[in-house]
């Protein structure tokens, strides 16, 4: 890398990355010293799921100018929605529409970088997965497109396996249904943090989630605040407006 001063932004990774694509985001980044011991997961959009060790990633001869794949996507549409570091940590899936589901990584076999992966769930037709992530704490939050917010205990789907329907953490309404927007762990203690929990993840103190309207309007939640709601439950509405603006991005501070 470049020496740079503070006050610059840095060079974006197409400068120095052949094959780096207009439309990449980068969705997980670390800082390593050794390349041995250490496996990840990597889940796609469309329901899939693997597990690959860190020496794949080795230093290759042309590592500094082309990047290498990790995972097999299904199609053009598909994408990678999670990839974090996993020993034997349950895994949580949820859906847009709806689903969810959790299942023991052991399920799920290391392959090779380049290998694609098997079902982590059983989708829907028009459904697709939004979030997954280590079922090591004991709630989570689960936000809409509407702009409803709820935290429910992760107890609530019980450990099963890979590949099934899962069950519904929303309530389908007839008319202007409910889709997961986005959804995480709720971090409540210094108990529930692991090794490989980042800054990204959960702030010092508080567990702030900022949701942004299609109107620019913006509202901030503490989810560790949150009462616990029942599984079927559709949550309460950030703020009085948000149902008819809808969300356009919401993150965690």
């Amino acid at each position: 890398m470049a020496d740079t001063k503070w006050k610059d932004i840095g060079e974006h990774l197409s400068q120095t990355l052949t094959n780096f694509e207009q439309e990449e985001e980068i969705i997980f980044a670390e800082i390593v010293d050794q390349f041995e011991g250490v496996t990840y997961f990597a889940a796609t959009q469309q329901g899939q799921i693997k597990r690959f060790e860190r020496k794949e990633l080795s230093p290759w001869r042309t590592y500094r100018s082309k990047s290498t794949k990790y995972a097999k996507l299904k199609d053009q549409e598909d994408r990678i929605v999670a990839v974090a570091p996993v020993v034997l940590e349950d895994i949580m899936v949820i859906t847009k529409n709806g689903y969810g589901l959790r299942f023991n990584i052991e399920e799920v076999p290391v392959v090779g970088a380049k290998a694609a992966g098997v079902k982590a769930i059983n989708l829907k037709d028009g459904d697709q997965v939004v979030a997954v992530f280590k079922s090591t704490t004991p709630s989570m939050y689960i936000l809409t497109q509407r702009g409803s917010l709820k935290r429910m205990s992760q107890d609530d789907i019980p450990v099963t396996s890979r590949a099934k329907r899962g069950l519904q953490v929303l309530r389908e309404l007839k008319s202007k249904p409910h889709r997961v927007f986005k959804a995480g762990p709720v971090f409540t203690d210094q108990g529930d943090f692991d090794l490989f929990t980042s800054q990204e993840e959960v702030g010092e103190q508080d567990q702030i989630l900022q949701i942004t309207s299609t109107t620019g309007q913006v509202t901030e939640v503490d989810v560790t605040q949150l009462s616990l709601s029942e599984r079927t439950s559709n949550g309460s509405f950030v703020n009085d407006q948000i149902s008819d603006q809808e969300v356009f991005t919401a993150r965690i501070k």
